[in-house]
């Protein structure tokens, strides 16, 4: 699962995650600002999909925390 708060093991492997969850949701991923101490992804498969999720890594340390997600999908029914 990711949420706010959920701790990973490596940067590596939190990339990961974030990917195959991309995968599995069926949405194109983009990263924006990433670096050695954080990772930051979007989803950018059209303006009716706004999720966001930032990762930082724990200094001192391997782990990587979530510190933001933010999870909208917007959904729009048309009935004939």
């Amino acid at each position: 699962p990711i949420d706010i708060g959920t701790i990973y093991p490596t940067l590596e492997e939190f990339k990961m995650t974030v990917r195959q969850f991309a995968i599995n949701k069926e949405f194109d991923l983009g990263t924006n600002k990433s670096c050695k101490t954080r990772y930051r992804a979007y989803c950018r498969s059209g303006d009716d999909c706004s999720w966001r999720i930032n990762g930082t890594k724990h200094k001192g340390q391997g782990t990587v925390e979530v510190n933001k997600l933010i999870c909208f999908l917007l959904l729009i029914l048309i009935f004939v």
